[in-house]
């Protein structure tokens, strides 16, 4: 039997055809079943996140697999020195086994020694990941809303 204790990465390019593998098959299977999701939109979405100023992704591997990713943009807001997790996931044959907390674990030790102060991510209130980001510690902040416009083509 495998640990539950994830190996950290820092992302490499390398990475990027098995994580967005991880990301098509979670999304289009339970719970979200994503029918419209296009697997060469995932690569260029990857890709396209790999070109941003202040990129930092993570692969956790178990026995040299990866089984999660986590992409996101570090950047300053101040004084304070943020991480925004844009995405993060696990494979589907490895979650409900602890691999999202070590996950999360993992990340923020990285952060503590590389200055960084707060971690912030957006998700879905009926979702299963809002109570599992509330079982992490990640707080509600109850002064802020995620708003959006739809454009109309």
């Amino acid at each position: 039997m495998l640990s539950l204790m994830p190996m950290i990465k820092i992302f490499q390019d390398k990475y990027l055809i098995k994580c967005a593998d991880i990301f098509f098959d979670v999304y289009k299977n339970e719970p979200f079943n994503y029918f419209w999701l296009e697997y060469n939109s995932i690569v260029d979405y990857f890709a396209d996140m790999l070109k941003t100023p202040k990129f930092k992704g993570f692969v956790f591997l178990k026995k040299n697999v990866i089984v999660g990713c986590c992409f996101g943009v570090v950047s300053d807001y101040f004084k304070i020195k943020k991480y925004r997790i844009a995405e993060i996931f696990v494979d589907r044959n490895f979650q409900s086994k602890g691999i999202g907390t070590n996950m999360l674990m993992e990340i923020q030790k990285y952060f503590v020694l590389n200055g960084v102060d707060v971690i912030e991510i957006t998700t879905d209130k009926n979702s299963k990941a809002f109570e599992f980001y509330k079982k992490n510690e990640y707080a509600v902040l109850q002064n802020n809303i995620n708003m959006v416009k739809l454009l109309k083509h």
